[in-house]
């Protein structure tokens, strides 16, 4: 096995000698195809002073500073070299110095049929970075803020788990990290690249001892129909069903005490494959099976979860690859007929994140050292600062303004 063309060395060094040149985690990186023989590799990385600072302290707070402060993307001709390929543009940054997972990337195919969404998901905050993706170049980011779920730091290493997904239709996208009780739900517009109708919605708690058993949301999955979601714990294997609006009804829960099982190696990543199952990966290292839902249209379980029953002779295997659905169409029904240009909007606007907070407010898009001050509600100054964060922790709860750049906005503090 050789490096393609001009394939190697595409992420900073340090950390990947440190992770012996791989990576275990499925939506570290993703694959975009295009008609014309062209592909954009997409991959979070960690730059080398953010292995330095942070990912070699000994300080565990300062271990879980550690974050993907890197978006990379490398274009690769499939059709040089007598189709062996040949990478064209190598390590192009499109995000640099901002909080972003180890994991939670996915895509979508636009409307058109053609062209690439892809969304990265920051750390700690729900900060969501969208890309438009064409042949010839890459195009945002577009940023959405929401005020929750606010994810949070994990102790050690941060953001290793979680993921975020689509359903088959690219009409709605969900998104959980591990220690949280909850996950992210909107809807997707194909044509626009915009979050609407956003909500949080509360998982069950497994009550067997210990906060890494009961909350880590592990990896989630749709059904082929959009009704189900499968949401992946380290013992337990929940699904939600989205057209039942009774949570107490809509939760079923179709595996417990996987713990028990033999050579178990804990339940992550899933994704749904073009046999209509859904494969659930392994997290501690290599396994020689993966456990598979093998109905999953089907409600409760009768879906009928089988545990470890895909087996790999003789070979190890981690997670399924991160797999967008390369066979969505066009749907041209959504769009407006004018370009897209037109109905995107780029956030030039600097925002204030989350809101509401009882913390601290973050801004992002702000020029460099900019002055942000905090009025209250009848308009006193209280606060002046030149950094991207405020404390607000010490203020009483209520309504205030950020007045940054000639431009005012509401927040509130609880």
């Amino acid at each position: 096995m050789n490096y393609i063309d001009g394939g190697d060395t595409l992420v900073p060094k340090l950390e990947y000698v440190d992770r012996d040149g791989w990576s275990e985690f499925s939506q570290n990186s993703i694959f975009m195809p295009f008609d014309s023989g062209i592909y954009y590799l997409f991959t979070p990385a960690m730059s080398d002073s953010q292995f330095v600072n942070y990912a070699l302290s000994p300080d565990i707070d300062s271990q879980s500073r550690a974050c993907y402060d890197l978006l990379l993307y490398h274009k690769i001709d499939m059709k040089a070299n007598g189709g062996a390929g040949k990478v064209i543009n190598k390590a192009v940054p499109l995000l640099t110095n901002v909080r972003t997972d180890r994991v939670r990337m996915m895509a979508c195919k636009h409307a058109n049929g053609k062209d690439w969404w892809l969304l990265k998901q920051a750390t700690d905050t729900n900060m969501i970075y969208t890309f438009l993706v064409k042949q010839d170049t890459v195009e945002g980011p577009f940023i959405q803020g929401f005020a929750e779920p606010h994810f949070g730091k994990e102790l050690g290493w941060a953001n290793n788990y979680g993921q975020s997904a689509f359903n088959e239709e690219g009409t709605v996208y969900v998104s959980g990290a591990q220690f949280n009780t909850k996950f992210f739900y909107a809807n997707f517009n194909r044509c626009t690249g915009i979050l609407s109708n956003n909500k949080v919605i509360n998982i069950p708690i497994d009550s067997i001892g210990t906060i890494y058993e009961d909350g880590t949301f592990g990896g989630c999955a749709f059904s082929n129909n959009g009704r189900f979601l499968y949401v992946i714990k380290v013992n337990n294997i929940w699904q939600y069903d989205l057209f039942d609006p009774d949570s107490s009804t809509a939760w079923v829960r179709i595996a417990t005490n996987m713990l028990n099982l033999p050579n178990y190696q804990v339940s992550i990543i899933a994704y749904l494959a073009p046999d209509n199952k859904i494969y659930i990966g392994n997290k501690n290292g290599l396994g020689n099976n993966m456990s598979v839902i093998e109905n999953p249209d089907v409600k409760g379980v009768g879906c009928n979860f089988c545990a470890q029953c895909f087996i790999f002779p003789g070979v190890g295997a981690s997670c399924p690859p991160c797999m967008p659905n390369y066979d969505l169409g066009e749907d041209s029904s959504i769009c407006w007929a004018v370009g897209v240009h037109e109905v995107v909007k780029i956030v030039d606007d600097w925002v204030a994140y989350p809101n509401p907070s009882s913390n601290k407010i973050y801004i992002k898009n702000a020029k460099y050292q900019s002055k942000k001050e905090l009025y209250n509600s009848v308009g006193q100054l209280i606060f002046t600062t030149k950094e991207n964060e405020m404390d607000v922790s010490r203020y009483t709860k209520g309504m205030y303004y950020i007045r940054c750049e000639g431009m005012s906005k509401k927040v509130i503090i609880e």
